[in-house]
């Protein structure tokens, strides 16, 4: 018998299930009941996972868990699939069931029963193959990598589940920093032991929600999958976050202090894979001091399937390395909404390089309501740019709408684009964009000029100019005159991404704001005296800029409040009545922030100056 049978076999004088209704397990560290309530909390969790039926939950108190289970028991060679050896400790993971729904951050002292009461921030849950517990992440790189040795391959596994099964609310940790492709069998699907360290998916259907990855090794894995991530933080990791031949969707995604990057292409020649369109969505994401080569996005050369990867509403800021925070090879990449700035890398791109397509391939890459702006090349390349660089050519698209492209630079210069090359079927239309004219008036980019261009100054509320050091300070929205208000086209928009009227722009804004969308990832907003909330009531903010507090008037209920910086980062909250209408700044850097007042009726945003 195998170990996985002798579990469950055990399984059957612990757990009784009713098969007709859902059932509910629950899971502390130092449980030791049935696992029928917290009071009788197990303590085991793959167990209660095993135990479980499609649309059984398992709850999970606060703690550590570290995988006690083999999801498989035989080692296999990849390609000739000869026997190697028995599992191993290292081959030990936590594996999810068809249709089961885990759920962490319960506490283990008082815990909840219900889950929208849980207190994730309070009551960390943490899935680890970490065994030392010494694991040193990006921050001590190279000293660190032997820590890493004594882990166990993988930290979570979800193989062959043709009903989605769904991961809440746990941080995870750990895996093994390495390339090897032998594999284990679960659900009869190949799981290679050095891909996918924090988490690795193959043939799922998964939702994973409130999870944070923290100095995990080769953090992500998804293969033939369809996976849904809501609220999804990766700091301080290492190796890539790895999509082929599936479909991800990403929203809120905080990806800071990583020495990794996504990797997404399609397997067109492998043995066990079933090749087709890969597909990478990620909305409401941070991109903050990553470093690799390039450190946010890679996308590889296909002959036969698509690439399709769009990013709206990003900051990609401070990140550093080689090839430029993305780099493509084929493929289709769309980039909406979102703001690049103070990006430095050392070879070929301040921003983006686009590689020749496989011939018989097209490349097309659209830019729309974006900024890219103060990004460096360090490294003087014929067809290097500090923003957009790369050879053109026939199969090379790059359509660039309603954006701005100003202070990029290669060394010393001011370069936006690759001035040699040839881009016929690239353009750029109603969009700021620094020196594309000559000394006489004349178009000299080999982008083609539709219209509706400036190449007039920004005006930036805050410009920070590149200086070959990444930074993530300056303010690129626009202020008051600036060429970009209004001087967009929504026509663009709408065919792009979809209607302006009932979208926002980079910070939670109505997409209109005045006459006409704007230029760049912002619309302007006149935050003189009093902002108008859906319910037209007039709410007066005073002093603004301030060097204290703000003071809010003509509030008629209770409200919250929600302060962001620059870089779209929760950074105060609190609740506003009648009769606490002020809003200290006392802890808060001077700068330039947004802040989200929120009324039984609706949200309203204002800027908030901080001197």
């Amino acid at each position: 018998m195998t170990k996985n049978y002798l579990l469950a076999l055990g399984l059957t004088a612990i757990v009784t299930v009713n098969a007709n209704a859902q059932t509910i397990r629950y899971v502390k560290t130092d449980g030791s009941g049935s696992g029928v309530s917290w009071s009788e909390a197990s303590g085991d969790l793959q167990m209660m996972i095993n135990a479980s039926d499609v649309g059984d939950k398992v709850y999970v108190a606060e703690g550590t868990y570290i995988p006690e289970y083999f999801p498989g028991d035989t080692v296999f060679q990849w390609l000739t699939n000869n026997f190697i050896s028995e599992a191993t400790d290292k081959d030990k993971a936590f594996y999810l069931k068809e249709g089961v729904e885990i759920y962490g951050g319960f506490s283990a002292i008082d815990p909840v029963s219900d889950i929208d009461q849980r207190n994730l921030e309070l009551h960390i849950t943490i899935l680890s193959s970490d065994i030392g517990g010494n694991d040193g992440g990006v921050m001590d790189f190279e000293n660190n990598m032997e820590s890493y040795d004594d882990n166990y391959y993988h930290a979570v596994i979800a193989a062959g589940l043709d009903i989605t099964a769904v991961l809440d609310g746990f941080h995870i940790q750990g895996g093994t920093y390495g390339a090897s492709y032998n594999y284990i069998k679960v659900n009869e699907t190949m799981i290679r032991q050095g891909f996918g360290a924090a988490f690795n998916v193959v043939n799922a259907k998964i939702d994973f929600r409130n999870i944070t990855i923290n100095k995990a090794a080769s953090h992500g894995y998804v293969r033939n999958s369809t996976a849904n991530f809501y609220n999804l933080s990766v700091t301080e990791s290492l190796g890539r976050f790895e999509i082929k031949n599936s479909k991800v969707t990403i929203e809120n995604l905080e990806y800071v202090d990583n020495r990794a990057h996504f990797y997404v292409h399609v397997d067109d020649g492998f043995p066990e894979t079933n090749p087709s369109e890969t597909n990478l969505h990620i909305t409401n994401a941070n991109f903050i001091r990553n470093t690799g080569g390039p450190a946010v996005l890679r996308i590889s050369r296909s002959l036969e399937h698509e690439v399709n990867v769009t990013i709206n509403r990003a900051y990609f800021t401070e990140n550093t390395g080689q090839y430029g925070v993305m780099q493509i090879h084929s493929g289709n990449v769309n980039v909406f909404n979102s703001v690049a700035s103070g990006n430095v890398f050392s070879n070929q791109s301040g921003f983006m390089i686009i590689n020749s397509p496989i011939t018989g391939t097209t490349t097309t890459v659209h830019i729309v309501n974006s900024t890219i702006v103060s990004n460096m090349d360090t490294y003087d390349w014929w067809a290097g740019s500090g923003g957009i660089s790369g050879g053109g050519g026939p199969n090379v698209h790059v359509i660039i709408r309603n954006s701005i492209m100003w202070g990029n630079k290669m060394g010393e210069n001011y370069i936006n684009f690759p001035v040699q090359s040839d881009h016929q079927n690239s353009s750029i239309a109603n969009s700021i964009i620094q020196n594309a004219v000559d000394e006489e008036g004349n178009w000299a980019l080999s982008f083609n000029d539709l219209g509706g261009n400036s190449y007039e100054m920004p005006l930036f509320a805050e410009f920070v100019e590149a200086l070959g050091e990444p930074f993530s300070n300056g303010d690129f929205s626009l202020q008051e005159g600036s060429p970009g208000i209004n001087a967009g086209a929504s026509i663009f928009y709408n065919e792009f991404i979809g209607n302006p009227a009932q979208a926002l722009d980079l910070v939670g804004n109505h997409r209109v704001m005045g006459d006409a969308i704007d230029i760049g990832a912002f619309e302007f907003l006149d935050f003189i005296s009093a902002v108008k909330t859906p319910s037209n009531q007039s709410i007066i903010l005073f002093p603004n800029p301030t060097s204290d507090a703000v003071w809010i008037t003509d509030l008629d209920g209770p409200a919250t409040f929600e302060m962001y910086n620059m870089t779209g980062q929760l950074v105060h909250r609190g609740m506003l009545d009648r009769n606490e209408q002020t809003i200290s700044l006392m802890a808060l850097i001077s700068g330039t922030y947004i802040l989200k007042l929120t009324t039984q009726k609706g949200s309203s945003f204002s800027k908030i100056i901080k001197e």
